[in-house]
């Protein structure tokens, strides 16, 4: 199924420990991919920033400088994402993605679509309806860090959902079934776009305000994120905010790891929302 959301939402890590290299994985949270990714992009700065991110995350990166040869590579590769920035010359990234759709529709081989991923230089509601109906799965604002980007690629690798994740999954199934009894689907899809917009906001406030020490300002941020999950079933993010709270009550330091559980959380909170697509 087609994941619904964009989301953009875990961030780097720089907080009180030494910080690392950028592109260095994390045990945990920045396993690498193993995907085979195409990067249609005609500005070359941007194409090497995405290819050297890319295979610092284990996966194999192409260039395309236009749509058109965007395009004429998927068809002469099997890619499992590709990254299509939206603006291009020759054929632009909405058309080549439509063509590209099309192209699947027709072929003889019977194989899994891949994944179509806009590059876009705003975010806003507007942008990912265009981009649905050309065709995509998902959209990315430039410009972008190399944990936002692992987030969106993380949906296109195929697992084997844990005992843990089938549980979240059926939470976040239940919690949606419900909600859409209650106001109906185009409803339901309203709200978990603006959570989805919300999201990585809240989240980069509670991130700064612990690397900076204002505790107080991260009880609040993880508050006002723990209340938006309640709805959607999203119960591991909810526990994380709670914790976070209840340190900041008892006088406790604010770490990087409390921030590390609270990326994990969302990540598989995205996922379940994703498989309800």
């Amino acid at each position: 199924s087609r994941p619904l959301h964009r989301s953009a939402i875990r961030d780097s890590l720089k907080l009180q420990q030494p910080v690392k290299d950028i592109f260095t994985p994390e045990p945990g949270i920045n396993e690498q991919l193993g995907l085979k990714v195409l990067v249609a992009e005609d500005n070359q700065v941007n194409a090497r920033l995405a290819s050297l991110l890319l295979r610092k995350m284990g996966c194999e990166a192409d260039i395309a400088g236009n749509g058109s040869e965007a395009i004429r590579m998927h068809q002469q590769h099997a890619y499992d994402v590709i990254l299509m920035d939206c603006q291009m010359p020759v054929i632009d990234g909405y058309e080549a993605a439509r063509r590209i759709r099309a192209l699947e529709a027709t072929s003889p081989v019977a194989t899994p679509p891949c994944g179509i991923i806009a590059m876009t230089a705003s975010a806003f509601p507007g942008d990912r309806a265009r981009c649905l109906e050309a065709g995509m799965d998902d959209y990315l604002a430039k410009p972008f860090n190399s944990s936002f980007l692992r987030l969106i690629l993380s949906r296109f690798v195929h697992k084997k959902p844990s005992l843990q994740e089938q549980a979240s999954n059926e939470a976040v199934h239940s919690a949606r079934s419900q909600l859409e009894k209650q106001i109906g689907k185009d409803a339901t899809r309203e709200l978990i776009d603006i959570w989805l917009i919300e999201t990585p906001q809240r989240l980069e406030m509670i991130r700064q305000a612990v690397e900076e020490g204002r505790n107080e300002a991260a009880r609040k941020a993880a508050h006002a994120l723990r209340g938006g999950c309640s709805i959607f079933g999203l119960t591991g993010i909810q526990d994380c905010c709670r914790v976070i709270e209840d340190e900041v009550r008892q006088s406790k330091p604010l770490t990087k790891t409390h921030v590390e559980k609270l990326i994990r959380e969302i990540e598989k909170g995205m996922k379940s929302l994703s498989a309800e697509a």
